[in-house]
């Protein structure tokens, strides 16, 4: 059964409908037609809402218009790549709550969540794996609170900033942090 993507294209989608996105919408940013195409099929597939955008630009233009409920992000991109949109989107205090998935070919993923990507999958991934991810970060997975314990001040204030300033959320994940003790 076709559907109509906000570009009023219309996708085959061959997966049965699970609804599990609930009318979320899920920006997909890749400047790859093919795996752009990939990933929106997966997310209108499970019901998601699905908006795309070629690029950075278009991306950081996007998000600031309708606000969506998370972002698939590659990384290498022309004229604006993802660490530059993960970084601005992180220090806007208007979009900073929004949780970006990195996903790239780029095996950086301690570079990612440093700079805030709440969840990075390594190109090629499956769309299963896709969905699972998108309801993670989403808020549709398990919620768990970090509790950050170290005796580094640099490690702490850089857990501090990477707290969103509006809504106050930290923007890690627990497996990526760990703590350092002194011998």
């Amino acid at each position: 059964m076709p559907r109509v993507l906000a570009d009023n294209t219309e996708l085959e989608v061959n997966a049965p409908q699970t609804n599990v996105g609930s009318g979320k919408r899920i920006l997909v940013v890749d400047d790859d037609d093919a795996a752009r195409a990939s990933m929106i099929q997966a997310i209108v597939g499970a019901g998601y809402i699905a908006e795309q955008a070629k690029n950075g630009h278009e991306c950081m233009d996007m998000v600031r218009t309708f606000r969506p409920d998370a972002i698939v992000l590659d990384i290498v991109m022309p004229q604006l790549d993802g660490w530059t949109v993960l970084r601005n989107s992180k220090e806007d205090p208007e979009l900073c709550d929004i949780p970006v998935i990195l996903a790239s070919v780029l095996g950086d993923k301690e570079m990612g969540f440093v700079f805030g990507a709440g969840e990075y999958l390594l190109k090629p991934f499956d769309q299963d794996q896709l969905i699972a991810t998108i309801r993670s970060v989403s808020g549709e997975g398990t919620q768990r609170d970090v509790l950050v314990v170290d005796d580094d001040k640099i490690a702490r204030d850089l857990s501090r900033r990477l707290q969103c300033p509006v809504t106050r959320k930290r923007h890690l994940r627990p497996v990526a942090m760990t703590m350092i003790r002194n011998p």
